[in-house]
Order: C-alpha cells, then sequence, then structure tokens
C-alpha cells in the first residue's frame, strides 16, 4: 500500500461522527491518512483499480493541500458528512476542473466509504 498524509482539517465536536471508514479491496491500494482537529488520525482506503480517475482527482487535491484547515459543512445524523469545500469561515474554496462518474463500477455508498460530491450532472465530481 501506498501511504500518503493530509494535514489537519478542521472539524471541531463534529469529528466523533466519523466513526469507522471502511475500506474497499484490493492489497495494493493507496491509503491516505487525514488528521482531523480534536479527534485524531483517519485511514482512507482508496479504489485504485477501480476507480483511477477518482482517485487520481483525489490526490490531486491531496498533494496540493487543499483540505487543510477546511470543515466538515454539512453533517446529517445516520446519513452522511460533507466536507472538503469551505474554510472555517464558510468562504467556498475554487476546485479543479469536474472528472469523468466512475459509480458503474459497481462500489456502494454504504456506511464508511467516502465519495466526491456532485451537482445534478453525473460528470460534475
Amino acid at each position: 500500500r501506498q501511504q500518503r498524509n493530509t494535514s489537519t482539517m478542521r472539524l471541531g465536536l463534529l469529528a466523533t461522527a466519523l466513526a469507522a471508514l471502511g475500506s474497499t479491496a484490493a492489497t495494493e491500494n493507496t491509503c491516505v491518512t487525514m488528521s482531523i482537529a480534536d479527534y485524531g488520525d483517519v485511514t482512507i482506503e482508496l479504489a485504485d483499480d477501480q476507480t483511477p480517475i477518482t482517485v487520481a482527482n483525489f490526490l490531486d487535491y491531496v498533494d496540493s493541500d487543499f483540505y487543510d484547515g477546511l470543515i466538515f459543512h454539512r453533517v446529517i445524523e445516520n446519513f452522511m458528512i460533507q466536507g472538503g469545500g469551505y474554510t472555517s469561515d464558510l468562504t467556498e474554496k475554487k476546485t479543479n476542473s469536474p472528472i469523468k462518474n466512475e459509480a458503474s463500477v459497481g462500489l456502494s455508498n454504504t456506511y464508511g466509504t467516502i465519495s466526491m460530491a456532485r451537482t445534478s450532472d453525473p460528470d460534475s465530481a
């Protein structure tokens, strides 16, 4: 596994909502460690073999320190946590160009998984 680290992503008290991140499979998938303020480290295993475009896009953001200092801006109990787009004063960060949707590979958004947010356009993540 290739290991990458992100810097601190501010969260405050909402961090406890990130209980257990699941993993998606192959032994050679890239793993990213996210340090969350007031919570600790969370390791995210990426599905390199199944979603190479999404993984490359996510790693571009990680490698550019895009997520540093961002907050989780939407938390819906027992459903989802959304973050990665806003600073603590709710200023929206400019994102990279959208990527092709790889949802057709059969992975599901189950408890503990991560995914890219998009608009009503399937290829807008």
